[in-house]
């Protein structure tokens, strides 16, 4: 009799331990439900429905694993929108800072020549005279000088953003679309810049 009191305890101990974890993994599942976790959700309702199987269950994990698929194709097509708007955003910014650039190396080349030259005329009417005549054009030398150095600075970087800009267009493809591309007409011998567009 003893024996059997002793089993009838452990099997109501049982019973009542998976009956609480079943309660309690579907009010998890219901709380994570309605706060949005879904993938929780559909974790506590599998772990319900393991303990005790029941159509019911299975129709809130089901919903659940359908929640979260749906969650997630809307979550990755959030990030491709805001990858994409990154990828307009420093094609602009290339494309802007390229032509600031080269807008730039040729406004100071212009006043480099103007400067070279007037060192050059200045040379050939003062020629060295007199000590006033040879620091006047050390004077106008050295702006010359320093106006060539600012001209090749700015030369070199916009050259070399716009290499990189070049590159990028036709080969590496990492802020351009790959979809974007120039395109050469033998016929009529002219460029034309193609864009493909997949329906």
């Amino acid at each position: 009799m003893k024996k059997v009191s002793v089993v009838f305890f452990y099997v109501l101990v049982f019973s009542v331990s998976v009956f609480a974890n079943y309660a309690e993994n579907t009010r998890q599942g219901i709380l994570a439900y309605k706060s949005g976790n879904y993938l929780e959700a559909a974790r506590y309702f599998k772990a319900a429905y393991q303990e005790r199987p029941g159509d019911k269950l299975e129709k809130y994990y089901l919903l659940a694993v359908k929640k979260y698929k749906e969650q997630s194709t809307l979550n990755s097509q959030t990030i491709t929108a805001t990858q994409e708007e990154q990828k307009q955003w420093m094609q602009w910014v290339l494309i802007c800072t390229d032509t600031i650039l080269i807008t730039s190396s040729i406004i100071l080349y212009i006043d480099m020549r103007k400067a070279v030259d007037n060192y050059e005329e200045r040379y050939d009417l003062l020629d060295n005279t007199n000590y006033e005549n040879f620091n006047i054009l050390n004077s106008v030398r050295d702006e010359a000088q320093i106006k060539q150095n600012t001209f090749g600075t700015v030369a070199v970087i916009a050259g070399a953003v716009t290499a990189y800009t070049l590159v990028d267009f036709f080969l590496l493809k990492l802020v351009f679309p790959k979809e974007l591309s120039l395109n050469y007409d033998l016929h009529k011998q002219e460029i034309k810049l193609a864009f493909k567009k997949e329906f």
